[in-house]
């Protein structure tokens, strides 16, 4: 069963498929109203491209009160898009997540970019770059931190019991 894993923020999306052959990230850019067409438009482009039987979505979290509301609404346009294409779907918890992949809920960005690295058979370094986590090779960045984020769902997502379904 193909699982389409997606991390969500107010800014950028971060989406990993369960065969690991393919992940990515798509940037936000815009007031909240352009962010959420261009969240919605970046789900449908991955829901025609790859079919997935379940997309399994980050649920959101209010670690900081000022993101809270934008990375509702961006998720609003998720589920949205779901519903109106009669997608299967999940909401994962980041700890969960991060437990799932690395052993550890409370796992860092660099931690889970390292374990999602391993896991995908991917070798090269963990570090920073533009304030951003990713796996560095030949001087490019390989794999950010919201695509080993959204690997992270795809992995807790394979032990999870479906409980919604858009109607």
């Amino acid at each position: 069963m193909l699982i389409l894993g997606i991390d969500l923020s107010s800014v950028r999306l971060g989406w990993a498929l369960s065969s690991g052959d393919e992940w990515g990230s798509c940037a936000l850019h815009g007031d909240i109203a352009v962010r959420c067409l261009a969240a919605r438009d970046c789900v449908a482009m991955l829901l025609d491209r790859y079919r997935p039987a379940l997309v399994a979505i980050e649920a959101p979290v209010a670690r900081f009160a000022r993101s809270i509301i934008p990375q509702s609404r961006v998720a609003g346009a998720i589920l949205a898009t779901l519903a109106e294409r009669q997608a299967l779907w999940v909401e994962i918890e980041p700890r969960r997540a991060k437990l799932a992949l690395t052993g550890d809920g409370g796992a860092s960005k660099a931690q889970v970019v390292a374990a999602a690295a391993v896991r995908l058979g991917l070798d090269g370094d963990v570090m920073r770059c533009g304030g951003r986590w990713g796996l560095w090779t030949s001087g490019a960045c390989v794999l950010d931190e919201d695509a080993a984020d959204a690997y992270a769902i795809v992995h807790a997502a394979r032990a999870v019991r479906v409980r919604r379904m858009a109607s």
